[in-house]
């Protein structure tokens, strides 16, 4: 999935009230699935899409991988926009 379309997915669930993100289970397949996800919510908050977020990173496995994101504030006015 290319990150635009991940971007948009990211945006309208943020719109939705969805403000917490994280792996399916904590084994490392579901968390380096999640990994796409994760940066792509990191993306939009770069672009200033999003007020604010607080991930998370594992250390269990070593591999610092996004298991957590949460959101704050939901999307800015330019996020609403890339809708």
């Amino acid at each position: 999935m290319s990150m635009d379309v991940l971007l948009h997915e990211v945006l309208r669930k943020i719109h939705s009230g969805m403000m917490s993100f994280k792996s399916d289970s904590r084994s490392l397949d579901d968390i380096n699935r999640f990994q796409s996800f994760a940066k792509a919510i990191v993306h939009a908050q770069s672009l200033g899409y999003i007020e604010q977020m607080i991930p998370h990173k594992e250390h269990y496995s070593g591999n610092g991988h996004y298991d957590l994101i949460l959101v704050r504030g939901g999307l800015t006015h330019e996020g609403v926009l890339k809708l």
